[in-house]
């Protein structure tokens, strides 16, 4: 049990979702003021304080972005099924 959440936890998809989810969080909560010594003293023992400084604006407009493009490909996918069920 231990090595199979030591695996977890070390695993590529593991450290791609603490990274997207931290990128959120700590700048987040930088933003809104909850940023006293014992939050970031947490985030310097966790190894996040990096991402204090994510531009959000930035990964917002991305996040919209992306939104948008598969809006897109969602519109044109239905399109061709219902152009297909047309006969």
């Amino acid at each position: 049990m231990d090595e199979c959440v030591r695996f977890l936890n070390e695993s590529k998809f593991m450290q791609d979702f603490r990274s997207a989810l931290f990128t959120r969080i700590v700048p987040m909560m930088k933003d809104i003021g909850l940023w006293g010594p014992k939050i970031r003293k947490a985030y310097e023992q966790m190894g996040i304080i990096g991402y204090c400084d994510t531009d959000v604006e930035r990964l917002s407009e991305n996040d919209q972005l992306v939104a948008e493009r598969f809006e897109r490909d969602i519109r044109g996918r239905m399109a061709e099924i219902e152009a297909v069920a047309a006969g």
